[in-house]
């Protein structure tokens, strides 16, 4: 019925018990293919209960007769992934129904596939390990460093040289940023990064830290604004570190690809829902349609002229959603190049009650 087909075909009958509930299916026709990708014989599968002549079947991790007993009682199609222990094989497993009680599956090998993706995973696992130690280990020196600058900043009378040691500190403190991204992102990656949730005041803290970025938008002869809702001015309870951290790459992003205009942060609390808004929104450089879905990409920046123009890895949006996704939020892009971007983020957070104390 089906040797002249490409693909794995087999056709079966669902088998009920007395309540009508699915229990088993016979083997009705397979074609060529499937005896090659299964390694499964017509003569030793055809007109049998699929639980005596393929056993391995319910050991499974997916119940097949249920699976495909849906199938053949409702015509609904379904697509699956699944693992055969006897064979050894990944297959993708398309099963539709023309007549109740009957169904046919289509079978496609993608063990090669589903290998590639293990390899993947595995080496992206020793990447983050490997970038984890290095930032800790290049982490502590840097941590000196900055300590001997701000002694030298202190008892330095000369000018010249206090600009030098500024410009020291500075890079010291940008490569101590990038070195924390980088560990913040392999901690994530390995399944080790920590949700703390503490008691803080988001109103006063975006008071007191808008000051740097409105120093560093200055540097570069922009605007810098906030807006944020006095509703915030209490204590809530959020990961404020995780918060922190999304604000500041999408701040320091913002700062680096806008080179005129401005860069506006505001912050809004939708109380009836317990969340906050964050949009950041610039009138920098922007980002093609091209380029949208790889800017969540680590060590993507759309274009590769970027990264010598403004330097920088491509970690900040990177890990920004998946600090997002951690907290439970939501983010939205929109952007146009030239004309600017616009980020916006939802993230939970627990009213200060003595419940959640």
């Amino acid at each position: 019925m089906f040797d002249s087909l490409i693909f794995a075909y087999s056709y079966q009958k669902i088998i009920l018990n007395n309540e009508g509930v699915p229990i088993d299916y016979t083997i009705l026709d397979i074609n060529k293919t499937f005896e090659e990708i299964t390694g499964y014989k017509k003569k030793n599968v055809i007109n049998k209960n699929v639980s005596e002549s393929i056993p391995d079947i319910l050991n499974c991790n997916i119940n097949w007769i249920e699976f495909y007993g849906e199938v053949a009682l409702t015509g609904k199609d379904k697509v699956i992934e699944g693992y055969f222990e006897g064979t050894d094989k990944w297959y993708k497993i398309h099963a539709y129904s023309k007549e109740k009680m009957y169904f046919t599956t289509v079978f496609i090998d993608i063990s090669d596939i589903k290998r590639a993706e293990l390899e993947m995973s595995k080496a992206n696992r020793v990447k983050s390990d490997f970038l984890a130690n290095i930032s800790h280990e290049i982490r502590t020196p840097m941590n000196g460093i900055l300590g001997f600058t701000d002694i030298l900043m202190d008892v330095e009378t000369d000018e010249t040289k206090k600009e030098y040691i500024k410009f020291i500190q500075n890079s010291s403190y940008h490569l101590l940023a990038i070195m924390n991204d980088i560990l913040s992102l392999s901690k994530i990656e390995s399944l080790k990064y920590k949700i703390i949730e503490n008691k803080v005041n988001i109103y006063e803290k975006m008071k007191h830290i808008s000051r740097i970025y409105k120093q560093q938008a200055n540097l570069k002869k922009i605007i810098f604004e906030l807006e944020i809702s006095e509703n915030l001015d209490k204590e809530i309870i959020i990961d404020y570190n995780s918060l922190f951290r999304i604000i500041n790459n999408l701040l320091s992003n913002s700062i680096k690809f806008t080179k005129k205009g401005y860069v506006k942060l505001s912050i809004n609390d939708i109380c009836t829902n317990n969340y906050i808004e964050i949009i950041v929104e610039d009138s920098g450089i922007g980002i093609n349609d091209a380029n949208m879905e790889k800017m969540f990409e680590a060590f993507e920046q759309g274009e590769h002229y970027l990264t010598k123009e403004f330097g920088g890895l491509g970690l900040g949006l990177t890990l920004v959603k998946k600090i997002v996704d951690l907290l439970h939020g939501k983010m939205e892009i929109e952007s146009k190049l030239d004309e600017g971007t616009k980020i916006k983020i939802i993230i939970p957070y627990k009213e200060d009650t003595n419940d959640n104390i």
